[in-house]
């Protein structure tokens, strides 16, 4: 008995796989190049950290006339700003992208006598209206330019401070990278000041870059080759008569040139054959994959509901018509999705195989008619009496 439903539950699970695969096969699309999105994350350094202070107020970390060479100070006094950052990135091995994001951290130096009232701090980072000198003088503050682009400074609880620079990051590929000031954003009556630690100053970037979507195959029709121009034909001129009475050899009418196909029914046949082809080869593509659908479900079908039709054909309970009926009360769940995969699959393949003949019928209707056009338009014509300027015939003198 074991041994019976084994081999029951087994049949069930291969009717199932044999039904997704059905579908599989149906829904899945074509071969094709699956377009995906890349990210790449890439830490930039900073290749410009200098501060200058703020006049009237002199710089009071220069060691002898030399500035601050560990730190870069941010600070105001009594509500008057003292000093400015400034800073620059190096982006010249980063091209731009369609998506991609800046953020930028700078930590406070260990040395706690040049950070006054920190926790107090508010800062903002703007965009140099100039570009970053190579030199670098602490006595000339550099011009900056917020409208251009901003960035709002955010603390953490250890100190550091963070900007995304995303804003900032657009302005400079639009305009150049020119760099970026951090100043104070401060009350009438605010005193602080916080200095950065110039080696733990970090900048994270993260670009993405669209999916590319599949090439696109471009058919270019064939031109038509090119044609003979027609040939005139003189008007027929009689003969003149001699003045000696011998007789003359009757002229001879030139030959009526054959007329050519024209060269737009060429280009026609060309563009209507292409036409049809492409819709045939791929409805045939179409038809072959609806039948291997079909052939699965069949499979799957009689994996699931084969037995309890054997055992109603033997009529072990009695005749086939109240068998039939037990079985399927018995199996209501096999017969309803065998059912429903019979009705699916032969549904779409009568409609595949439909379609496929409708345009098959199509490409060689079309195809018969430019025929039948090229071959009235290349019939030669008869050739006939031989007619004068007047239109009248003329016998021939001798």
């Amino acid at each position: 008995m074991d041994a019976k439903r084994r081999t029951q539950a087994l049949r069930r699970v291969a009717g199932i796989a044999a039904a997704v695969a059905a579908f599989v096969v149906a829904v899945a699309p074509g071969g094709g190049v699956v377009a995906r999105a890349d990210t790449v994350s890439e830490a930039l350094a900073l290749d410009g950290q200098d501060y200058a202070p703020v006049p009237p107020f002199p710089d009071a970390y220069t060691s002898g006339t030399a500035p601050d060479s560990l730190a870069t100070h941010v600070g105001v006094t009594a509500g008057q700003p003292t000093y400015y950052t400034y800073i620059h990135i190096a982006l010249g091995g980063v091209p731009p992208v369609d998506d991609e994001h800046l953020r930028l951290t700078f930590t406070p130096i260990s040395d706690n006598t040049k950070n006054v009232n920190a926790s107090a701090a508010i800062l903002s980072m703007c965009v140099l209206a100039d570009a970053y000198p190579a030199t670098f003088n602490s006595s000339s503050p550099l011009r900056y330019d917020c409208t251009k682009g901003s960035a709002a400074g955010t603390a953490a609880s250890d100190g550091s401070w963070s900007f995304d620079a995303t804003r900032l990051l657009a302005a400079w590929r639009r305009t150049g990278n020119t760099g970026a000031a951090i100043i104070p954003e401060y009350q009438p009556t605010d005193t602080w000041e916080v200095a950065f630690d110039k080696t733990l100053s970090r900048a994270a970037y993260t670009g993405t870059t669209a999916p590319t979507p599949p090439p696109v195959a471009v058919v270019v029709p064939t031109p038509a080759p090119p044609t003979a121009a027609p040939v005139a034909v003189a008007p027929y001129q009689p003969p003149v008569a001699a003045a000696t009475p011998a007789p003359t050899a009757p002229p001879t009418a030139a030959p009526t040139p054959r007329p050519t196909a024209h060269p737009q029914v060429a280009a026609g046949t060309g563009t209507n054959a292409g036409g049809a082809g492409g819709a045939t080869s791929s409805s045939g593509s179409d038809t072959v994959r609806w039948a291997v659908a079909l052939a699965l479900s069949a499979l799957a079908a009689l994996l699931l509901v084969g037995r309890p039709l054997v055992r109603a054909a033997r009529g072990m309970a009695g005749p086939f018509r109240p068998s039939m009926l037990r079985e399927m009360r018995l199996h209501p769940r096999a017969f309803t999705l065998a059912s429903v995969l019979l009705g699916w699959s032969v549904a779409f393949s009568g409609y595949s195989l439909a379609t496929t003949a409708v345009f098959q019928g199509s490409s060689h209707l079309a195809q018969a008619s430019v025929g039948q056009a090229s071959a009235r338009t290349s019939r030669p014509r008869r050739a006939g009496r031989i007619r004068g300027p007047a239109g009248r015939h003329r016998p021939l003198r001798r």
